[in-house]
């Protein structure tokens, strides 16, 4: 976020299969805990997400969200609601990173994508 300008915008994309649900929580709280506004798009549904990230003075709002060619599948709220009190992956604890070796090949992607839906419903 430092290396932004104010009203920068920042996306990572995450898989959503052979990753924990517990992971994809975490790391969506964690990108929360850097940016203000956090909207998550599914690239591929089910398969693949971008979390879109901005700094002060960035503020998406849903009109211009709605003229993406991707349409969000959580706004901000639905964002805060995936992540709940999900632990947070940083620099000096990335349990993801090592997490990660032991879902390789697993199928995670139905239920992460229906925690996603369920995040969806306020």
């Amino acid at each position: 976020r430092a290396r932004l300008r104010p009203g920068g915008v920042f996306v990572q994309w995450l898989q959503l299969y052979a990753l924990p649900p517990d992971a994809l929580r975490s790391l969506v709280r964690t990108f929360l805990t850097v940016f203000d506004d956090v909207w998550l798009f599914e690239t591929i549904p089910g398969a693949d997400a971008v979390l879109l990230g901005t700094t002060p003075g960035a503020r998406i709002r849903p009109d211009e969200v709605k003229r993406l060619s991707l349409q969000p599948v959580l706004d901000p709220d639905g964002c805060r609601r995936l992540a709940g009190r999900a632990r947070l992956n940083t620099d000096d604890r990335p349990w993801v990173e090592f997490a990660a070796p032991h879902w390789v090949h697993r199928q995670t992607n139905r239920d992460n994508a229906a925690r996603i839906r369920s995040a969806a419903q306020p």
